[in-house]
């Protein structure tokens, strides 16, 4: 995969989320990587349901939500 997600924002999540742990940067690593993998997965699906309903763009519904949250 060649697109790489930033590492602070994902740094920030796991944070977010730990309380008082530490959190390693192979751990950020990692989580980055899950997204990649998982978003990959969910952006080729949307794009399947686009090209069979022959549009060109890619709309929240093609990832399973009504409406993309503020």
């Amino acid at each position: 995969m060649s697109v790489e997600l930033p590492f602070a924002p994902v740094d920030t999540i796991i944070r977010r989320h730990a309380g008082d742990l530490r959190v390693s940067a192979d751990a950020a690593e990692e989580l980055a990587r899950r997204i990649q993998r998982r978003g990959a997965s969910l952006a080729a699906d949307a794009a399947d349901r686009a090209a069979d309903d022959g549009r060109k763009t890619l709309m929240a519904a093609d990832f399973g939500v009504d409406a993309v949250p503020d």
